[in-house]
């Protein structure tokens, strides 16, 4: 029991996977909502930087573009916002912990100053959300998570991508409290129907959570099932054949032959 629950905790596919998720559909978002030319640029240092995995030139590049965004004339409150809360998200796979703390509380004083009432908002509860959580401050995490998904559905609607990300963050910190009524909750709010389709990531995620969810409840056999779907959706809806891909494909397939494992094992060694 003891090697797939350290399996589970290690191998995390979640956070950084899903949050790039959330920065590239959000800032792609406000470009074609407001054509801004500071989120173009980000989007780009994206799409040229951190999609590589390069997390300091990503920090350095958005650093540059922050500078220029703040001497601009006029309002930038929006911009400044957005970039100093996914700077807080960087920061935070950095684990430079303290430089995202100052980032979050200057793009909340901001925030608080123009009265936003619109997005970045719920990007910056959301990117609070997971610092807390890295804090293992768990309540407060939560309750940041929750401000997120109202405005989420204030926003975007009920079905949105970004309010799926969410339930499935609540439900990795409900994990991580080691309260699996309410972490198979989130979880299952995540699959809805309503999310399935609309990013196949996404929905390994949902599913891959879902699955840890069951090995802590020591439910096996519908762990089991929860991983193969994921192979199996990730198989189908195969777009590309990276790197990456196999990683995670890899991935799925040990954690399905370790519970396996375990479940051959008993209620012998591992528990």
């Amino acid at each position: 029991m003891k090697r797939i629950l350290q399996m589970a905790k290690k191998w995390k596919f979640c956070i950084i996977l899903l949050v790039s998720l959330w920065i590239v559909s959000s800032l792609i978002t406000a470009y074609q909502n407001a054509h801004m030319t500071a989120i173009e640029q980000a989007e780009r240092i994206l799409n040229t930087w951190y999609i590589r995995g390069n997390v300091s030139m990503t920090i350095w590049e958005y650093k540059k573009l922050l500078r220029r965004t703040e001497k601009k004339d006029g309002d930038q409150s929006k911009d400044i916002v957005a970039l100093k809360t996914n700077l807080a998200t960087f920061y935070m796979e950095k684990k430079q912990y303290e430089k995202a703390e100052i980032c979050l509380r200057e793009a909340e004083e901001i925030s608080n100053q123009t009265g936003l009432k619109e997005w970045p908002v719920n990007d910056l509860y959301r990117a609070y959300g997971q610092y807390e959580t890295s804090q293992r401050n768990y309540d407060k995490a939560l309750e940041y998570y929750e401000k997120s998904v109202k405005w989420c559905k204030e926003l975007y609607g009920s079905n949105s991508t970004q309010g799926g990300i969410l339930y499935l963050l609540m439900s990795y910190t409900y994990l991580e409290m080691d309260d699996l009524e309410e972490a198979e909750k989130y979880a299952e709010l995540a699959m809805m129907p309503s999310y399935r389709e609309r990013d196949r990531l996404y929905v390994i995620n949902a599913l891959v959570a879902s699955g840890d969810i069951r090995i802590r409840q020591e439910k096996y056999d519908l762990a089991i099932s929860r991983y193969e779907d994921a192979y199996q959706y990730y198989k189908d809806k195969l777009l590309s054949n990276t790197k990456e891909d196999a990683d995670i494909m890899d991935a799925i397939r040990e954690k399905i032959e370790e519970t396996k494992r375990m479940m051959g094992e008993g209620d012998g060694d591992g528990m």
